[in-house]
């Protein structure tokens, strides 16, 4: 087999397999399908370049992320004496930052890896494009396996507690009682999955005014809006609503398409005929679908649920004890890996509201270790102003990239352009869902950036 095509081979598969990030797996990253396939790239492209003698090409985002790694190992041991000796829940201090940093030299080795198989890939977007949609397949399908089962079908429900311990984590033994309470696709629950649709949207529609997959594309997108719908996401939600409004003012071959109303016209007509003959045929309750979407919309008002407010106090709740720890060590921040180590003390009186809070701040509750819910913040109360900065820089270059991209690419190149630049901000948005820097979609779309430019730049096909 051709190395080349092997390599390739194996990014297209961890596009493909980027669709589980909660595997049964007891070890962070190796819960993320995208891993297994980026492994055996990366061992088999350095082996490979090892053979052959060849350098590795590298650009400024190698080089600011190389930054931010030596910078770590230097606050690791300036903040030595916050992180040695420390426990908690059963885990060592030691243990998070060495699992942490393992986690960054494989997404750093991922960039390197993807940035020079991908600079040789001819039709580079179609073929990104192509890994996205049969992840979307395979979604769709187990999507419409768990909405049956929302729907109490007996069979949709079997194979999905045959087939939800293996990918979801998450997934308590009591759960395998009861039919889904929410449509969560390969995901480990709602708020990931609303993540993993926030980024696929946008090539989803690319298909449909891109790549002339006008049939298929409609129908992903019927589907997705139905998936969106049934997740009871408020990340997905939000980021849904805002990108068809920008794709509306920017981009300009989705603007002419609603605006002609055929294709508006066609979907609604589809979404309302669907709605009206579940309501109709008791397969939903219309009542009950109203609550849980107005739930999901007003989730922030005093009309929200009890669940969502305590949702909402635990996530705020640690996102203010890490900006108060940000605060006390403002330069180098604690280390990282070590917020959970440190932030019971900084909690808010008020976010013992929380049952969750509560387990967290209880040594002797092993159920609740979380984290920040925003990496962002994290980065912040972990590696202070200086890693904060560092942390931007990177994802300012992806911004930078795309704005050449955008000034210098062939006119009807554009809205493509344009669709992967809202699926890249969608990714940014992602990391104040969860504070895991392995969020594949973000690394995947800033190493594009950097392959475009140098293609652009050299005259080459995209």
């Amino acid at each position: 087999m051709n190395i080349i095509k092997f390599l390739q081979g194996c990014i297209f598969f961890s596009i493909i397999l980027s669709i589980f990030d909660g595997l049964n797996i007891k070890a962070g990253i190796l819960q993320q399908g995208f891993i297994y396939p980026t492994v055996l790239g990366i061992f088999f492209f350095f082996l490979w370049k090892y053979e052959k003698k060849e350098s590795l090409y590298l650009n400024i985002i190698h080089k600011k992320y190389a930054l931010l790694i030596m910078y770590i190992a230097i606050n690791s041991f300036i903040n030595i004496n916050n992180i040695i000796g420390l426990e908690y829940k059963g885990l060592t201090s030691e243990s998070r930052l060495v699992g942490n940093i393992l986690v960054l030299v494989i997404l750093f080795l991922l960039t390197i890896y993807y940035y020079n198989v991908l600079l040789i890939k001819k039709n580079i977007l179609y073929w990104i494009y192509k890994a996205t949609v049969y992840g979307m397949f395979a979604t769709s399908i187990y999507g419409l396996i768990q909405l049956a089962g929302i729907f109490q079908s007996d069979i949709a429900n079997n194979i999905y507690h045959f087939v939800e311990p293996y990918v979801n984590i998450q997934m308590k033994p009591y759960e395998m009682n009861y039919p889904p309470r929410r449509l969560v696709g390969f995901s480990k629950e709602g708020s990931t999955f609303g993540n993993y649709m926030s980024v696929i949207f946008p090539w989803i529609v690319m298909g449909l005014i891109c790549f002339n997959k006008k049939i298929m594309s409609f129908i992903m997108i019927f589907l997705s809006i139905i998936f969106v719908i049934f997740s009871y996401s408020r990340i997905a939600y939000g980021c849904i609503f805002l990108e068809l409004l920008v794709m509306l003012l920017w981009v300009n071959k989705f603007k002419k398409i609603c605006i002609n109303l055929k294709f508006l016209g066609a979907l609604s007509v589809i979404l309302l005929s669907v709605i009206v003959f579940m309501v109709s045929s008791g397969i939903v309750d219309f009542d009950t679908l109203f609550l849980k979407i107005t739930d999901v919309v007003f989730s922030f008002s005093d009309d929200a649920s009890d669940n969502r407010v305590a949702s909402n106090v635990t996530r705020i709740g640690l996102q203010y004890a890490a900006f108060s720890i940000f605060i006390d060590n403002f330069l180098l921040g604690i280390g990282l890996g070590q917020f959970q180590f440190h932030a019971v003390p900084y909690l808010p009186n008020w976010s013992y509201l929380s049952l969750e809070i509560q387990g967290f701040a209880n040594p002797g509750d092993t159920n609740f270790f979380y984290g920040t819910f925003n990496t962002h913040v994290r980065i912040l109360a972990e590696l202070g102003i200086i890693g904060f900065i560092l942390w931007i820089n990177i994802i300012y270059q992806g911004f930078k990239n795309y704005i050449y991209i955008i000034k210098n690419v062939d006119q009807d190149r554009k809205d493509i352009i344009k669709l992967i630049i809202i699926s890249y901000i969608a990714s940014i948005i992602s990391f104040i869902n969860f504070d895991i820097f392995e969020f594949f979609y973000f690394w995947l779309l800033l190493i594009l950036s950097g392959v475009i430019v140098y293609k652009i730049k050299n005259n080459k096909n995209i």
